[in-house]
């Protein structure tokens, strides 16, 4: 739907399609507001229609015109009576018609043409029309005016409610709208972190599994370690058992080389001791044979 940088008719903006209801109850909100304030003042418009109200993109006015008739008029005012205030709220009604449907309520090219459309209107309106707006449209266009709203404020308060409504509505809508994304967000988030969770347990798993082997090869090189050490120690003390009985030959040996020694002098002084005993007795013999001494 385009939006006019210039005021045009609400007819060539009707004619492009159909309001959505929310707009077109806000809209009609202002138009009932705007209508009310003239019937205050005394004033019976008879002359509404889509080609008496000004669309600027945003909102609509009331045009001034000379009460007029036109398919949008009321059932009395086509028969000849004067129009009041309710007169005013069936052509509002038609008028709303045409902006929540985008269509023409009633068909034809003269007044009694007219009139036997709106006699021949059925109450039921198409899908797309919310049923608070369907019940504010079918009492709008009674063909009865004691039956329609019987002042522009109480329809005004009836539309504003209706606003009021829809707007919670629209607002619960896009409140669930914006919930089942977040539920949408959710169920990705738990997804993602359901797969991130596998992966993860599946890599401490293999993680844990590593710590295992590491801590059975850790305990079997303790074990070695353990027993290479003991087996060092064992060594380290027949070493030393080895070393101690060095020292008690290495002292043993000193010993016996001491006492050898030792017999070494006796044997040298008995030795000495045989010699000098035995000499006189060897002296003559060692003389036998010798030449006397000289006399002088």
């Amino acid at each position: 739907m385009c939006q006019s940088t210039e005021p045009i008719t609400m007819k060539h903006r009707l004619a492009e399609g159909p309001m959505s209801a929310h707009q077109a109850i806000e809209l009609g909100l202002s138009l009932a507001r705007e209508i009310k304030n003239r019937h205050a003042k005394g004033m019976v418009l008879a002359y509404l229609d889509p080609d008496h109200i000004q669309w600027d993109g945003a909102s609509a006015t009331i045009l001034e015109n000379a009460p007029a008739l036109s398919p949008y008029s009321a059932p009395e005012q086509l028969a000849g009576s004067q129009p009041d205030e309710r007169s005013d709220i069936f052509s509002f009604g038609a008028v709303l018609l045409h902006m929540a449907t985008g269509q023409a309520p009633f068909g034809g090219q003269t007044p009694e043409e007219w009139k036997a459309a709106q006699t021949a209107r059925e109450a039921s309106l198409p899908d797309g029309v919310p049923p608070g707006l369907a019940r504010v449209l079918n009492r709008c266009l009674e063909m009865a005016p004691n039956q329609r709203y019987q002042t522009t404020r109480a329809l005004a308060v009836e539309l504003k409610l209706l606003a009021s409504e829809l707007r919670r509505s629209r607002a619960a809508i896009d409140l669930h709208k914006r919930l089942f994304a977040i539920e949408a967000q959710l169920a990705a988030l738990t997804a993602g972190q359901t797969a991130h969770k596998t992966e993860h347990d599946g890599a401490t798993s293999a993680f844990r599994q590593s710590l295992e082997d590491l801590a059975a090869r850790t305990k079997d090189h303790a074990a070695e370690r353990a027993a290479a050490s003991a087996a060092i120690d064992s060594i380290q003390d027949t070493l030393r058992d080895i070393e101690l009985k060095v020292e008690a030959q290495r002292c043993a040996i000193t010993s016996i080389e001491s006492s050898l020694a030792q017999t070494d002098e006796v044997i040298e002084h008995m030795v000495d001791t045989f010699d000098l005993v035995n000499r006189p007795a060897l002296e003559p013999e060692a003389s036998v044979g010798a030449a006397p001494p000289e006399t002088e």
